[in-house]
């Protein structure tokens, strides 16, 4: 797996309480499994030389007035 992106807008019943027109919260996560039965740092690196990729995770929300 390579990207997952889960993400969830709130009703605007609730959102419109906190003065907002539209709210979405996400969260993103690149590399976050690797399924293999490599030892390695990393089954798809071309020499044994090359780091080992990041998994990275990312939140956000985004904010309509």
């Amino acid at each position: 797996m390579r990207n997952i992106t889960v993400g969830y807008t709130l009703p605007a019943g609730l959102v419109s309480r906190f003065r907002f027109s539209s709210l979405r919260v996400y969260a993103q996560a690149q590399d976050p499994f690797v399924f293999t039965n490599y030892y390695g740092y990393d089954p798809e690196a071309g020499s044994a030389a090359t780091p080992p990729s990041y998994r990275t995770l990312l939140v956000g929300a985004n904010l309509g007035f």
